[in-house]
């Protein structure tokens, strides 16, 4: 809109075709869920973006030290799916210290692991006693989706 001789004071810039895509860019993330997936193996963290981003904003890590960081510097997530057995910090390390700086967001985490079930228990822990919700790898899409969505 331009400015009329009677209320020169209303005028408006309209917007440019950048900025109305800087926008949609914005509202879109804002639609969509952030997920942080977390594993020390590039390859399924980098599978696992390709299955999940057409429905959300998915990014791969290979070290939970980066996610934790982030998130101390405001980040947040919908969702974080983070491998057991990492080097330098496990999942339940990660757990943990979710737990004491971003308890909602720990409540949005879900372990896996291919050493499944009887493999927790063999390194001393008992199943029902995880903090967090657990996956065992491999997982089909439809379960990490209905996790997701839980």
């Amino acid at each position: 809109m331009f400015p009329t001789k009677s209320n020169p004071s209303r005028a408006t810039i309209p917007a440019t075709p950048r900025a109305i895509t800087q926008r949609a860019v914005r509202e879109r993330a804002v639609r969509r869920g952030r997920i942080a997936i977390i594993d020390d193996e590039p390859a399924i963290g980098s599978s696992l973006v390709r299955l999940l981003r057409r429905e959300y904003d998915a990014e791969a890590f290979t070290d939970a030290r980066e996610v934790l960081g982030r998130i101390l510097a405001g980040e947040s997530y919908d969702f974080i799916l983070c491998d057991m057995a990492m080097p330098g910090m496990t999942g339940l390390g990660f757990y943990s210290a979710l737990e004491r700086v971003a308890p909602e967001q720990a409540s949005r985490l879900v372990l896996m692991s291919a050493v499944g079930w009887s493999g927790v228990v063999q390194n001393g822990l008992e199943p029902f006693r995880l903090p967090c919700r657990f996956m065992e790898k491999p997982f089909h899409p439809d379960d990490l989706r209905a996790a997701i969505a839980a």
